[in-house]
């Protein structure tokens, strides 16, 4: 709704958010900075991308603006949890050598064991709860505007 800096600026307050977290706490341990970086990063990028893919719906007609929002609202999760995968496999070698003992690839590790199930609840109530938030929003809009 506020375009990609609203979505970078929303996502950098997000991010922030992650970092007392239990995972991030445990991740500074091994290296403060990237854990940071990597906290703000993902979150930052993942509105700022979602602010121009529904740019590119907006204004469009309702039918197109629904799926602009859905479309946006999907890519958060796939960019935060890309990012997030590839920040660890970059940054976090001894982290995962540790982590993963038995597993054969720290991807594979890092993919059944830290995001599987959290990215599908990402992606599942995204694809429930963004088609509610946008009626809503148009139903205020309608509203603001009689």
């Amino acid at each position: 709704l506020y375009g990609p800096w609203g979505g970078l600026i929303l996502g950098f307050f997000c991010g922030a958010l992650v970092l007392p977290s239990q995972f991030a706490i445990f991740l500074m341990g091994y290296n403060p900075f990237f854990t940071v970086l990597l906290c703000l990063l993902k979150t930052s990028l993942a509105g700022f991308i979602a602010g121009l893919i529904y740019l590119q719906f907006k204004g469009k007609g309702n039918k197109l603006e629904l799926i602009g929002t859905i479309l946006a609202s999907l890519s958060a999760p796939i960019v935060n949890t890309g990012i997030f995968v590839g920040g660890l496999l970059l940054c976090f070698q001894d982290y995962l050598k540790e982590a993963a003992a038995g597993f054969v690839n720290p991807f594979v590790f890092i993919v059944t064991a830290l995001v599987s199930w959290n990215f599908i609840f990402e992606v599942v109530s995204t694809a429930i709860l963004s088609p509610c938030s946008y009626k809503i929003v148009d139903i205020i809009k309608k509203r603001a505007n009689q």
